[in-house]
């Protein structure tokens, strides 16, 4: 398992240095824009498009880092309480349950870029494609749930064990 979460790391790392970079693109996409909007009356024909898709990708690949390095919100006030194994078996069930939803989300992506790709659906003014973006969020929402089907494999060996559910090893 750890030559699993090895590797599942160093894919995260990548994406999420692709969702460093989307954001950072927005920012002086966004700048060169208004400058040239207020200096020169030059808008950029299509920013709001360009800017709508580097951030669809750019949310969707922050998903598995966020989970990695445990910033997603985590309420435990009751789970605290409970007893190691008990509390081990709910976060089995609740990374089961997220799990599970996360990939419907990436089969349904997947399934919305074939709809995209045979209906030619693009953009209004700059007419991009749309598939690309529907395949990088299906990608995206792959690795998360492959983490969060790990986290739960590991949640499930502390319950088995009677143990309190350990943190990822990149977690903080």
């Amino acid at each position: 398992m750890d030559t699993i979460e090895k590797i599942l790391n160093r894919i995260i790392s990548i994406i999420s240095i692709i969702s460093y970079a989307g954001f950072f693109f927005i920012m002086l996409f966004t700048m060169a824009d208004v400058l040239l909007r207020f200096f020169f009356n030059l808008p950029i024909l299509g920013s709001y498009e360009v800017i709508e898709r580097v951030i669809f990708c750019a949310v969707f690949a922050s998903f598995a880092y966020a989970q990695q390095q445990k910033a997603h919100i985590s309420i435990t006030m009751l789970t605290s309480l409970l007893p190691p194994r008990l509390r081990s078996v709910c976060a089995t069930l609740t990374g089961a349950l997220s799990a599970f939803v996360v990939l419907c989300i990436a089969y349904a992506a997947w399934v919305q870029s074939q709809v995209s790709i045979a209906s030619n659906y693009i953009t209004g003014v700059l007419k991009l494609p749309l598939y690309p973006y529907y395949w990088i969020e299906a990608v995206t929402m792959a690795v998360f749930f492959l983490l969060l089907l790990l986290e739960t494999c590991r949640s499930l060996m502390a319950a088995i064990r009677g143990t309190a559910p350990q943190p990822a090893a990149g977690g903080g």
